[in-house]
């Protein structure tokens, strides 16, 4: 009989102890297996480290959408909190609890590492080659607008232009552009914003000389008592410390401008001047205008002018300061030569030489009948009468002095 109690206290015992114990039939599996997010149609698969209880994230532009629902695996049994159904926000480390089917609990830290879109959009430098010059353009990335100076013709170019890293540019800087109007180009960045830049440059040029107004013809021979009339586009001598100088390798000299003129046309500022040369300058055949601001070349003319002093003809007095229609004009003077420009009401040019011109023989008097071309003599044409006519010596293509008549 003891011994039949004792074994009944023995099986007491084991029972009490066994339901004390968990089932050992229940699993003890609490992982997360695998995890993903899915953004912007890009999928991002984390690295999970199972000793740290981390899962790494690295991610691309998770800024333009961070909540999320993931897609999540975990062990049999097993369940997660939070619900991964419910969308988080990836931006900041999500922690999840994984619960065992026997109760045992895991929890993994969820980190991203993102790596943001781009959302610069600038245009960091920007150049023109021409005739293998570079010309640096001047930036403002507050108004958007880029100036670039050249004295030469940026009519057909390809700039050199670098912009932000990921961004991109329209049109194609490999695309050529006519810079004499002002072009915009459009930087757009990874995240899709843009910026509009407008590109100003400015010619700065000589664009002719001649010894009349009414002519934009390029006239290269004077001499030195001449008095060239000089058309620019932006030699603009307004700018403080701004001057023109002629030289060649040999001279130079600062001209005074005078009768300066501005205009703008297509956006374009058109200037104009016409000047004396030295008294003292020395014949070449080589000289150039120079455009200088604070002492920086801007414009060098692409004509060379050639310019003769010796034995200039000298206009010291006319017969006459009104003429009509047959009159006859007579110039004495000094070296005269038998050619003769007339620049008329009309805005034409009328030339005279030796069939029509005749110099004594010490060159001391000039005539020329006016019984030709009556389209030169505004009273006959319904022009406005007196007309002032400017007449230039003009011989061997080579202008001269000008002196101011009137034609009626």
């Amino acid at each position: 009989m003891r011994i039949k109690a004792s074994l009944l206290l023995i099986l007491s015992l084991l029972l009490f102890s066994c339901s004390k114990d968990e089932d050992p039939d229940l699993s003890s599996e609490n992982k997360i297996l695998s995890f993903k997010i899915t953004s912007n149609g890009d999928a991002f698969n984390g690295v999970i480290n199972e000793q740290s209880k981390t899962i790494t994230l690295t991610t691309v532009a998770l800024e333009t959408n961070s909540t999320l629902v993931p897609e999540i695996s975990i062990s049999q049994n097993a369940t997660i909190s939070p619900n991964p159904s419910s969308a988080q926000d990836f931006s900041q480390n999500i922690t999840y609890v994984v619960t065992a089917e026997n109760g045992e609990q895991t929890t993994y830290t969820v980190i991203t590492n993102n790596t943001p879109i781009a959302s610069e959009k600038k245009i960091l430098s920007f150049q023109l080659n021409i005739d293998d010059e570079v010309f640096d353009g001047v930036i403002n990335h507050a108004s958007l607008t880029i100036e670039i100076e050249t004295d030469k013709n940026p009519s057909y170019v390809s700039p050199i232009i670098m912009i932000s890293d990921g961004a991109t540019i329209s049109p194609n800087s490999s695309e050529p552009q006519n810079f004499n109007s002002d072009i915009q180009y459009t930087v757009t960045a990874e995240d899709e914003t843009s910026n509009v830049y407008t590109v100003m440059t400015k010619w700065i040029s000589f664009n002719s000389v001649n010894s009349a107004i009414s002519t934009s013809d390029i006239a290269t021979r004077y001499y030195s008592n001449a008095t060239p009339y000089v058309r620019t586009t932006y030699v603009d001598l307004s700018i403080p410390n701004s001057n023109i100088i002629l030289e060649n390798d040999a001279n130079s000299y600062e001209i005074a401008p005078y009768n300066y003129t501005t205009y703008e046309n297509n956006d374009l500022l058109n200037t104009s001047f016409q000047f004396e040369f030295p008294t003292d300058i020395v014949t070449a055949i080589d000289y150039k205008l120079k455009y200088i601001v604070d002492g920086q070349v801007k414009s060098v003319s692409p004509f060379n002018l050639d310019v003769l002093s010796e034995n200039a003809p000298e206009i010291i007095s006319s017969n006459q300061t009104n003429y009509s229609y047959n009159d006859t004009l007579i110039l004495s003077g000094n070296n005269l030569l038998p050619g003769l420009r007339v620049v008329a009401h009309n805005g034409l040019i009328y030339q005279f030489n030796e069939s029509s011109v005749s110099v004594n023989d010490d060159g001391t008097e000039l005539t020329l009948p006016l019984d030709s071309n009556i389209n030169m003599f505004p009273s006959w044409v319904g022009g406005t009468s007196p007309s002032e006519t400017p007449l230039i010596m003009y011989y061997n293509a080579r202008n001269g002095q000008t002196l101011v008549v009137d034609f009626n």
